[in-house]
């Protein structure tokens, strides 16, 4: 995923429970799933992945 590339590792260390809970979570958000009907490679679908994923990662990281 691109949301790693900018974090260190030391960010993301020890987290690894919390992240992984947070990207379950996301799958089973109904607007995630939403944008993956359709065609998965839509501009604005993956714009919507990533904000959401931002929104469940960014508490976590941070």
């Amino acid at each position: 995923m691109n949301s790693f590339t900018r974090l260190t590792k030391s960010k993301i260390k020890g987290k690894e429970q919390e992240i992984k809970k947070a990207f379950e979570k996301l799958c089973k958000n109904a607007d995630f799933q939403r944008t993956l009907s359709g065609g998965i490679q839509n501009k604005v679908s993956i714009i919507k992945r990533r904000e959401l994923w931002e929104k469940l990662l960014k508490p976590i990281v941070n």
